[in-house]
């Protein structure tokens, strides 16, 4: 132990020769009894004293002895020592101290004790220092520097030695080596950061629980799945059955657990549900865990939620019985044509039982003259495209060919990456006789309706001359000879005349049509807007007087024949504006709008209307919704205008009510 030195004790052999000198006092005289007896007093004094010397020579080795042993056990503590003074200033250290600093004990007395504090932790030094002054004893971690070396971490106990009110305060401090006990907590902490990051990145839910069943740690994943299913925000400490909302899933929960407490671990697979219906399937192991003795101390569960891939299993299932069970031949096959796997119709198309055809190649499907057509489509499918309704002709386990539609795709891995194909292959031999019927029948009606068309056209030009002379005769009669003819008679003859003209113009309109459906189309860009203006404009020069609005939006085009377009238009307007003829003021409306889920040109006016239920009929020839006593008409019109719209690969459609007007509406290819 080494000390500062201090001022040695009084010499008590001097203090006491001064004190004798002081109280000294003449002898008096005596008789020979009493100096005999003096002298007897004073040797058993004397040998009194020699005692007392012996006992503190005794005394004194044990003192010595004990402080001896007192100096090495402080010398050489595994902790440092160090006296300082109030200030900081070192005055006593043991060798462990200066072993710790890498110093001799001489280097640390009067040496502030700042000095050998890592820089960044002299101020928690400086606080320490001043809490010790305020209190019985203090503790703190610091870095102390070591010389010839690096920094170590220490932790100090400070305890003050000397009275206060003297205002010679002195500290004990114990230096304590905790580098090794950092160290491992370093390591512990990285551990528990490695696990923690392990646990947090797993796929499915993880958490532990002691013998009380209260939570010691989970990951985010399991967290997620309480509240999902529970909407329980669960935390550490917190007992994992009261967060169960679902008793059945409790008791699931805590007999599992209990099973891994005695010992056993235990895998299962569940699900867990709440009462909304929710579920989820999970895959559960219970690992039990145990303490230093080797007793369980709690249980570790690992989940694997099982929910999506149960639902794959669910889809591949349903997809698997759609395959098997289509009318369609189904089958797959890898990327160099080998057949892998064939459903119950390709079977019963091709011949070949499943295990016939797996492991063959695919071309063993193909006639000789269509070998070409399976490299193509590999190469397509290699390439990602897909190969939709190619029909050609596949050959029979019997060496018989039929004709197929097939529907190639490819069928890829999880990471995208193409691995195979697979070939949806129908029989369409009942579609190709349906295909030629449907021709036969199409090439038959065609002359059929050329057939009639001729002979409309024929019978039309034939009657027209008659129809015509007898018109003429009929107006002569009336003219000429009028008036030899009673009222009656000229009813009649006025009867015969009216219907021959009728007759004329339903004539004339039946060649019309027969001429626009021969007529040659020459398709242009047509201001459609400029021709109704046109057409409107001649309808009001015909009847000036009318009070007519006619609403016209302006640039609107569009591709067709000019002369057909003109021809239909005209025949719109003309009827619009005959049926409006009864209304105080005409309002016709033309634009382009949307119906029926399409662009579409109209002709609107407020016109008499018609009943929604009859109109079916108003493209039909000589079919009509109103009478002649109301409004004139051949019904020949609007036949002819479906007939021109039909002929531009367009629809018409018309929309009213009684009285409320119409709407035709048209498109053009």
């Amino acid at each position: 132990m080494k000390k500062q030195n201090r001022n040695k004790p009084p010499d008590l052999r001097r203090m006491a020769e001064k004190r004798l000198a002081e109280k000294h006092r003449r002898p008096a005289k005596m008789s020979k009894d009493d100096a005999a007896s003096l002298i007897h007093e004073l040797q058993v004094h004397q040998i009194e004293l020699e005692m007392q010397n012996e006992q503190l020579r005794q005394a004194q080795t044990i003192i010595e002895n004990s402080n001896k042993r007192f100096s090495d056990l402080y010398d050489f503590a595994p902790v440092g020592h160090l006296t300082v003074e109030k200030e900081g200033k070192i005055i006593e250290a043991n060798v462990t101290a200066a072993q710790l600093l890498g110093v001799t004990m001489n280097a640390l007395i009067n040496k502030p004790f700042n000095v050998f504090v890592h820089p960044s932790d002299k101020d928690v030094f400086f606080l320490h220092l001043r809490r010790l002054r305020k209190s019985i004893s203090e503790t703190c971690e610091i870095r102390l520097i070591k010389k010839g070396s690096a920094f170590f971490h220490a932790q100090l106990f400070s305890a003050p030695l000397a009275n206060r009110a003297t205002g010679a305060t002195e500290f004990l401090i114990t230096v304590l080596d905790i580098s090794a006990r950092k160290l491992a907590e370093e390591k512990a902490a990285q551990h528990y950061a490695i696990l923690e990051a392990v646990i947090e990145s797993a796929d499915g839910p993880i958490f532990s629980v002691d013998r009380d069943y209260r939570y010691l740690c989970f990951n985010s994943r399991h967290a997620k799945a309480m509240k999902e299913l529970y909407n329980a925000d669960i935390k550490v400490r917190h007992s994992l059955l009261d967060y169960h909302s679902n008793l059945e899933n409790r008791r699931a929960a805590k007999t599992n657990i209990d099973k891994a407490l005695g010992g056993k671990i235990v895998a299962l697979e569940t699900y867990a549900g709440d009462e909304t219906g929710t579920r989820r399937y999970f895959k559960i192991l219970h690992n039990p865990f145990r303490g230093p003795g080797g007793e369980v101390i709690g249980v570790a569960v690992f989940s694997s939620d099982l929910t999506e891939q149960k639902k794959a299993e669910e889809t591949r299932a349903h997809l698997s019985a759609i395959v098997e069970n289509s009318f369609d031949a189904i089958f797959s096959k890898t990327l160099d044509g080998i057949i892998e796997s064939w459903n119950a119709s390709a079977e019963k198309m091709y011949g070949y039982t499943e295990e016939e055809i797996k492991g063959k190649p695919v071309s063993i499907l193909v006639p000789p003259s269509h070998v070409d057509e399976t490299p193509d489509i590999l190469r397509k499918i290699k390439a990602g495209g897909t190969v939709r309704n190619f029909e050609t002709v596949r050959r029979k386990k019997d060496g018989g060919e039929i004709p197929v539609s097939l529907t190639v795709s490819p069928v890829k891995a999880i990471d995208g990456k193409i691995i195979g194909a697979s070939t949806i292959t129908r029989d369409v031999t009942d579609q190709k006789i349906w295909e030629r019927s449907l021709l036969d029948i199409n090439e038959r009606l065609l002359v059929s309706n050329q057939e009639l068309e001729n002979l409309g056209h024929t019978l039309s030009h034939d009657l027209r001359g008659p129809m015509q002379g007898i018109e003429a005769l009929t107006g002569i009669l009336l003219k000429d000879h009028g008036e030899k003819l009673n009222q009656e008679g000229k009813q009649m003859l006025n009867k015969v005349h009216e219907s021959t003209r009728r007759i004329r113009d339903m004539i004339s309109g039946l060649l019309d049509i027969s001429r626009i459906a021969r007529a040659e189309m020459h398709r242009d860009k047509i201001d459609v807007s400029a021709l109704v203006r046109a057409i409107a404009q001649e309808s009001r020069m015909n009847e000036p007087t009318r009070d007519a609005e006619i609403l016209i939006e302006n640039g609107l085009f569009a591709e067709g024949d000019a002369e057909l377009l003109r021809i239909a238009l005209d025949n719109l307007i003309r009827n619009s504006w005959k049926f409006t003829g009864k209304r105080q003021k005409t309002i016709i409306e033309f634009g382009k709008t949307e119906s029926r889920l399409k662009e579409a040109f109209f002709l609107r006016d407020n016109g008499a209307g018609f009943d929604k239920k009859h109109a079916y009929k108003m493209f039909t020839v000589f079919q009509r919704l109103h009478s002649d006593s109301e409004f004139m008409g051949t019904g020949v019109g609007l036949a002819t205008v479906q007939k021109i719209i039909h002929r531009h690969g367009g629809e018409i459609w018309a929309e009213g009510e009684i009285d409320k007007g119409a709407t035709f509406y048209f498109t053009l290819s």
